[in-house]
């Protein structure tokens, strides 16, 4: 499998411009199209070209496929005391709210997870725009750290809507 930055010919960034990504994508799909092009000249597997882009052209996925292929492995233990306690503060404000009903409150609460997933992917990118320019390891893994909060916010907002 080729790097999916190396299909488009760009540098590997978490803050890519998205229209040069999709400009490239359009070439190089009527390049591998049977019906553009009869003689391909490229290797490259349309179907592979689809995934590269799909993955590259939202930053969500793009973050993950940089942590992937520079090895820094999801792990599941996080080891944040204070916001591993806020949490399960909110999961038990949450089931209280759900047992009475109280919309009002479970508004608000909808409203603050949002803020912190709002909160939380700005410092994704501009930990990513720091990677960018820096490239080191340790900004890699403070992204990992961030995209599980993000994932305990995003239950909780599924929990909430639900």
């Amino acid at each position: 499998m080729k790097n999916y930055f190396e299909i488009f010919g760009i540098k590997t960034q978490f803050i890519i411009e998205e229209n040069n990504l999709k400009q490239k994508y359009y070439e190089l799909s009527r390049s591998v199209h049977p019906d553009i092009n009869d003689q391909q000249i490229t290797e490259l597997d349309p179907a592979e070209l689809n995934k590269a882009y799909k993955v590259l052209s939202k930053f969500e996925s793009r973050s993950q496929y940089i942590l992937d292929i520079n090895q820094i492995s999801e792990h599941k233990d996080l080891k944040d005391p204070a916001f591993l306690m806020e949490m399960m503060e909110l999961n038990e404000e949450i089931e209280d709210i759900k047992a009475i009903g109280e919309v009002e409150k479970k508004q608000e609460i909808l409203e603050r997870v949002n803020k912190w997933m709002t909160e939380n992917q700005e410092e994704q990118k501009k930990l990513g725009l720091e990677w960018d320019n820096e490239g080191k390891e340790e900004i890699l893994k403070s992204i990992n750290v961030l995209k599980l909060k993000q994932k305990y916010f995003l239950r909780m907002r599924e929990s909430l809507e639900n």
